[in-house]
């Protein structure tokens, strides 16, 4: 009897301290909803530092249905607790036929994570701050990252924030967007209203799929940020944003943009910028992409 109640006393003792220095905390948006993130301890150079972790924040209205090809639409929130304790969905994209999943090295860079359309999530990492005030607040940077607009993903080990924000000090964030057709494809809208005969459903495509969609989402991504991240000890004036490859175009598109110029600070760009050949395409060229 005595060995039953030490184990039942064991067990209670674990579930409630934390097993491995993890537990649950809750923060609140600002429409009101509520998400479940972790609370871990983490070794940083030698030294233990506790984070708070969210994955799978939605910051967008799923892009599905009538909104396929659409700009996205801000989340107007939810009733009770979401969970956000699990990386999100990857955005549909086209996988290389030419990768081999056995070589560690292309691995790395596959999807982690199942595809699915409903992909407009984002993901946090902030050092714990038990009541963080104006005068405490952290420095924010946010990761977009490449892959030709055709793949890529936020869930990669390889862009995983722990040790980052541990190390430094700051709050990391990183973004879902769409890509591919889903994010990128221009219909010329001439095109929907010259022919009668089309269905609904393809007419309203050429309506709507004005191209761009993957940039809007960065853009709404961002405007989450400025206006929730003080929710988790960030300071939406000290907000970065860097950015790998095509990533690194986005940030210098983002830069130059009007629409996200309030919502950001600084910017790294790691290989990449506008100005590569590679990184637009004329009117034209996406009307001949989108007709085939």
């Amino acid at each position: 009897m005595d060995c039953v109640q030490t184990f039942f006393i064991i067990t209670i003792y674990l579930c409630f301290s934390g097993i491995g220095g993890q537990s649950d905390v809750l923060k609140t948006l600002s429409h009101g909803g509520r998400v479940r993130g972790t609370h871990k301890r983490v070794d940083a150079d030698g030294k233990a530092v506790e984070l708070d972790v969210f994955l799978g924040i939605p910051y967008a209205i799923p892009p599905i249905g009538s909104r396929r090809f659409a700009p996205p639409e801000r989340h107007t929130g939810w009733s009770g607790v979401k969970n956000t304790t699990k990386p999100p969905p990857t955005c549909w994209q086209y996988l290389p036929t030419d990768f081999e999943l056995n070589n560690a090295a292309a691995r790395m860079w596959t999807n982690n994570t199942q595809m699915s359309e409903d992909c407009l999530y984002l993901n946090v990492w902030a050092p714990a701050q038990k009541s963080p005030v104006d005068g405490s607040l952290l420095p924010v940077m946010v990761w977009i990252y490449g892959g030709g607009y055709t793949t890529g993903t936020s869930t990669l080990d390889v862009y995983d924030g722990t040790i980052l924000a541990a190390t430094q000090n700051v709050i990391v964030v990183s973004m879902q967007y769409r890509l591919g057709a889903f994010g990128f494809l221009r219909l010329d809208p001439t095109v929907g209203e010259r022919t009668s005969s089309m269905r609904s459903g393809l007419q309203n495509a050429h309506s709507i799929a004005l191209g761009n969609q993957g940039l809007f989402d960065q853009i709404l991504a961002l405007e989450w940020v400025h206006d929730n991240i003080q929710q988790f000890g960030g300071s939406s004036q000290e907000i970065t944003l860097f950015g790998e490859s095509s990533g690194s175009v986005s940030v210098s598109i983002l830069w130059l943009s009007p629409l996200a110029q309030r919502y950001f600070k600084r910017a790294i760009l790691q290989s990449g910028s506008v100005l590569a050949r590679w990184a637009l395409n004329t009117l034209e060229e996406a009307h001949q992409r989108g007709s085939e």
